[in-house]
């Protein structure tokens, strides 16, 4: 998804989960969804942990995004260069390394 954003394509996602760390600086197209328990095979106990919840997108919100994105694709397209801008200067090689730098000092 970060990925997408640095390029200005249109983004349909959840509004859950830590994608919204970059994508609060961007005009993604938000799709229902359903929070459900993680599955127990998923489960590793270092990324995902029993009690998590996992966001599952609702079919027919995301067949109503795809006509909302069609319809309004100029202004989205428009917005969505606009936003890649902010997230490439953001989320640069430089700035996530300046990030982690000033977090481990905190911790070191």
């Amino acid at each position: 998804l970060l990925e997408a954003a640095a390029c200005a394509l249109p983004i349909i996602a959840t509004n859950w989960s830590g994608h919204l760390e970059f994508l609060k600086h961007y005009p993604f197209i938000p799709i229902a969804y359903d929070l459900m328990p993680i599955k127990k095979q998923r489960i590793d106990n270092r990324i995902f942990f029993e009690g998590f919840r996992w966001a599952e997108p609702r079919k027919s919100s995301f067949f109503s995004c795809i006509d909302d994105l069609h319809l309004n694709f100029d202004t989205v397209k428009l917005n969505s260069m606009e936003a890649s801008k902010t997230i490439k200067e953001k989320f640069c090689k430089q700035n996530v390394k300046k990030a982690y730098d000033e977090l481990f000092k905190e911790i070191i």
